[in-house]
């Protein structure tokens, strides 16, 4: 029987990206939970007594593979208190319950394999990047940002840019004002900005709000032989732990 570790590292080349967007899938005797999914973004803590209704009713004599890959912390999030909870449930050991997430943590009983990022978006991003040349200028525009989804220290950059720079920049920001709680409107100025503003739209909005890698790093979409500096607003404003395509990207060309 292949071990959980040997299952991980089959499934990461052998199912294809747009089928790993699921946050419960059942493989034979194993079920993959990608907390990447659940948490998929904003604030998707309600999802949780489903997801735990689904993994107690499918996870009678099963294995359990947790992935948190792409930015869901285990230890910010009550991901962990989901783990331990299967875990007693079903009387799994180091075995049959591995976690592969980007944290150096230990969970008592659990297989945790640390997954660094960089490698991670580096076999994921090549395929699209690869061919895009190395260019050298001369350059029409100084600065690019590529913003999908909205966050307030996004939308700081993006504001401030197209105010100062709007004509030397390229700037997407493709959220519709600023997904937020009401109550936090009275904290941040710019909200008002951002109703009138926004979206800022480079090319186009992504379709149905729905992407994929090329949309988001191919060369297709974003002029990157015309602009010499991107700035780039990492999702991780905790830590440093967990460096995303949107910096590895540039690294490569």
């Amino acid at each position: 029987m292949q071990t959980l570790p040997d299952f991980y590292h089959y499934i990461v080349y052998a199912i294809p990206l747009n089928d790993r967007f699921h946050a419960i899938k059942e493989m034979g005797d194993i079920v993959v939970v990608n907390f990447d999914c659940l948490y998929d973004r904003e604030c998707s803590i309600r999802a949780v007594d489903q997801l735990m209704y689904l993994l107690h009713k499918q996870g009678k004599n099963k294995r359990f593979l947790f992935l948190s890959e792409d930015g869901a912390s285990i230890n910010f999030t009550n991901a962990r208190q989901i783990i331990e909870n299967i875990r007693d449930c079903f009387h799994l050991d180091k075995t049959t319950c591995v976690v592969v997430c980007r944290e150096g943590i230990d969970i008592d009983g659990v297989t945790v394999i640390n997954n660094p990022s960089i490698p991670y978006w580096c076999r994921v991003l090549y395929p699209y990047i690869k061919n895009i040349p190395i260019s050298s200028g001369p350059f029409n525009k100084k600065f690019a940002v590529w913003f999908n989804r909205g966050t307030f220290y996004r939308l700081e950059i993006a504001k401030h840019l197209y105010e100062n720079y709007k004509d030397t920049s390229y700037i997407s920001y493709q959220e519709s004002g600023m997904l937020v709680d009401r109550n936090l409107a009275d904290y941040f100025t710019n909200m008002s900005w951002a109703q009138e503003h926004t979206p800022i739209i480079y090319d186009q909005v992504f379709p149905s709000r729905e992407y994929n890698f090329d949309l988001i790093v191919g060369s297709q979409r974003k002029p990157y032989a015309d602009y010499f500096l991107e700035i780039v607003a990492e999702t991780d404003i905790l830590s440093t732990d967990w460096i995303t395509e949107k910096t590895v990207k540039n690294l490569y060309i």
